[in-house]
């Protein structure tokens, strides 16, 4: 069963589809590298897919508890390459929730966070989340 699949299509480019809907994500990789830079690289992705994963499973924890979610964000603020094994080594993502969310639960949701993401519990690499209570 096809879930995705990706494409060169020219200039180290790549166009990924989604086979539920055949959606079209592209890749790049930086100009350094010869690549375009128009598009997230690969190594990108596996930041934004961490962010996503974080993110996701910090809303599903609070709707299960009635909190608003609907400011809720993520920036990836680090990805580190260690050369030596060409591997992501760290990244590190700032969450933003809401401010009203009551200090005593703010452990929960953050551990609930870190140990929920299915994507965090894949990745090797150092994972940094960076809580602010500020939306």
């Amino acid at each position: 069963m096809k879930i995705a699949e990706a494409k060169h299509i020219g200039h180290n480019r790549i166009s990924l589809s989604y086979a539920n809907t055949d959606k079209i994500f592209t890749t790049d990789i930086p100009t350094s590298h010869g690549g375009l830079g128009e598009f997230p690289s690969p190594v990108v992705l596996v930041a934004e897919a961490l962010a996503a994963c974080a993110l996701t499973t910090a809303c599903l924890w609070a709707s299960k508890r009635d909190i608003d979610n609907a400011k809720f964000y993520a920036i990836v603020e680090k990805i580190e390459i260690d050369p030596n094994t060409n591997a992501v080594s760290d990244i590190t993502i700032r969450l933003h929730f809401n401010r009203n969310i009551d200090p005593e639960l703010r452990p929960r949701i953050e551990a609930a966070t870190h140990r929920g993401c299915t994507v965090g519990n894949t990745l090797a690499s150092n994972k940094t989340f960076v809580f602010e209570y500020d939306v």
